[in-house]
């Protein structure tokens, strides 16, 4: 699919519908989440979830408010973060994109998706997290026709956001607001992005 080919009918397609077609909130979000982890762990892979468990996860009790609008979503997000075509993806990567796409505000989003990788609840991430978290956002976006980040866009918003080479984590409250106030996020988040790429 990719925003070569697949164009949205609106300037910015992820945000478009993530508040249009989408009713998923952050709650239910961490709901699947947690089933899917579980999921995964009794497989043997606690890092990778299967189409399977995201089918078990969904029609579990506790999610009966998935629409099927919001199923296909969820569908269509795992192939896309299914690149081998092996029938699993990483669960982190995964529910990171997810964030992109439930109600709330960019920083209501982004606080969410940063708890996927704050694992021991100290509430700071590393640098490398954080370019996961940009660049799974950022794959998302490309796969729905949004114009994106390049890489060395997302590594300027790091390198902004960090201030110093030398400094290894970043304080996720404090850090969320640089994100969303530097120039080139907020060209991203109003569909100006900087490139069009095929995923």
């Amino acid at each position: 699919m990719g925003n070569e080919i697949g164009k949205p009918t609106c300037p910015l397609g992820l945000a478009a519908m993530a508040a249009t077609t989408t009713n998923i909130e952050v709650a239910e979000v961490t709901i699947l989440f947690n089933k899917c982890v579980k999921l995964g762990n009794a497989s043997g892979d606690p890092d990778m979830f299967t189409r399977s468990d995201l089918d078990t996860a969904v029609k579990e009790k506790g999610l009966e408010a998935f629409q099927p609008s919001d199923t296909e979503l969820l569908e269509k997000l795992f192939t896309m973060f299914d690149n081998a075509g092996e029938g699993n993806v990483v669960t982190k990567e995964y529910f990171v994109a997810l964030a992109a796409l439930t109600t709330g505000t960019p920083q209501d989003k982004l606080k969410f998706a940063f708890k996927m990788f704050d694992t021991d609840n100290v509430g700071s991430v590393s640098r490398g997290e954080m370019k996961k978290v940009l660049n799974a956002i950022n794959n998302a976006a490309s796969y729905f026709g949004d114009a994106v980040l390049t890489p060395e866009d997302i590594d300027g918003i790091v390198l902004s956001v960090f201030g110093s080479a030398s400094v290894s984590s970043v304080v996720i409250e404090k850090s969320i607001p640089k994100i969303v106030s530097h120039d080139i996020a907020m060209k991203f988040l109003n569909a100006q992005g900087t490139v069009r790429f095929g995923r």
